[in-house]
């Protein structure tokens, strides 16, 4: 076995290459819609006063669950202002509600068709469960690689973690 090796690293290296020399204009246009969506939402988030997000978030988690999670939710938003922590926790919440958004349009068409189709459920169960095995953090890395830093890796990363669920 002296001198037997499997260059995967070589393998890999062309792949990513041969991505950034060729489709480096569609990695662009990804990174462009993603940053444009997530600083057009946060941008939205941060135009009213934070007084009136609160009022809004209490009222559709009084309508939608109960009187207790509507003051729950004025106590957590509180601290949120409190701690002067407004502006980063509407940058998270819009990169959250993005990248929701953003799963469940790309998860429940796979998972109809996975569902209606047996060869397409053969091939995207095995990579389902796989990805639902890696850590959150692994999918930051071909996305930093592709996209560089800032939050178009994040919303890659948690759209990927954000797909297994949504195609079951």
């Amino acid at each position: 076995m002296d001198g037997f090796r499997i260059p995967v690293g070589t393998w890999i290296e062309s792949v990513v290459d041969w991505v950034k020399d060729n489709l480096d204009g569609l990695l662009d246009v990804i990174s462009f819609v993603m940053s444009f969506l997530v600083d057009g939402l946060t941008s939205l988030l941060l135009a009213p006063s934070f007084a009136v997000i609160i009022v809004i978030a209490a009222l559709i988690a009084w309508l939608v669950r109960s009187w207790q999670l509507a003051i729950g939710t004025v106590v957590s938003f509180g601290l949120i202002v409190g701690m002067d922590l407004w502006v980063p926790a509407m940058q998270t919440l819009a990169l959250v509600l993005v990248a929701a958004i953003i799963a469940v349009l790309i998860a429940v068409p796979l998972g109809i068709w996975s569902a209606r189709n047996a060869t397409v459920r053969a091939v995207l169960k095995p990579v389902l469960d796989f990805m639902q095995t890696m850590p959150a953090f692994v999918y930051l890395i071909p996305a930093i690689v592709f996209f560089g830093i800032g939050v178009v890796p994040g919303l890659v990363a948690t759209v990927i973690f954000a797909l297994p669920p949504g195609c079951d």
